[in-house]
């Protein structure tokens, strides 16, 4: 296995966080899909992966959990909404 791909699970790392991050989503969204007696949680899983990932041990890099506790949506919607007044093509 190439060193690179090793240390990026091994080594706690912005990549290695986006990598869990996604992961665990999904996995939950794939769960999710599970219907039994004709009744699914859905999107609560990735709730529910988070915590299994959590239980055993798997941890995100601490300068990406800070950036993703503090990340201020508010301010995008504010930006996408000027970008729309301006005429962006989206």
């Amino acid at each position: 296995m190439p060193e690179w791909l090793y240390g990026l699970f091994t080594k706690a790392s912005f990549a290695q966080s986006v990598i869990l991050v996604g992961l665990v989503i999904a996995v939950g969204i794939w769960i999710g899909r599970i219907k039994i007696a004709g009744i699914s949680l859905g999107i609560t899983w990735v709730l529910f992966a988070g915590l299994i990932f959590s239980y055993f041990g798997v941890e995100i890099d601490k300068g990406t959990e800070h950036f993703i506790k503090e990340f201020d949506t508010s301010k995008l919607h504010w930006f996408w909404f000027n970008d729309r007044i301006i005429g962006a093509p989206f």
